[in-house]
């Protein structure tokens, strides 16, 4: 069953090609994201991101819902309690990050 709702664009996990395809091409600042690493994520930018930016409407994007492990030194730090996988939509989390949105409407799957 999946639900929709409002998520925090910064609690969005991203990969090392939207982070370079960010930084890089639109030169926008990532401190306020997390990068992780994906080896099954193939390519030096995304393409179409024109396209994507150029749309009137996006569908919702999919995403996975996780709690991030936390050392025990660091717990009671102020560290986002969940973070959230792409499953689908890596190209509107990059555009609404380019457009400067915070919100982002998801399918929790």
């Amino acid at each position: 069953m999946t639900t929709l709702q409002n998520i925090y664009v910064p609690y969005i996990d991203l990969d090392q090609v939207m982070a370079r395809t960010l930084t890089e091409l639109y030169e926008i600042d990532l401190s306020s994201y997390k990068v992780k690493e994906n080896k099954n994520i193939l390519g030096k930018y995304l393409s179409r991101m024109e396209q994507i930016l150029r749309a009137e409407t996006l569908p919702p994007i999919q995403v996975e819902k996780y709690e991030p492990y936390v050392p025990p030194h660091r717990r009671g730090d102020n560290i986002d309690k969940f973070r959230y996988k792409i499953l689908n939509g890596r190209h509107r989390v990059c555009a609404a990050i380019i457009n400067g949105d915070d919100i982002i409407k998801a399918e929790l799957v």
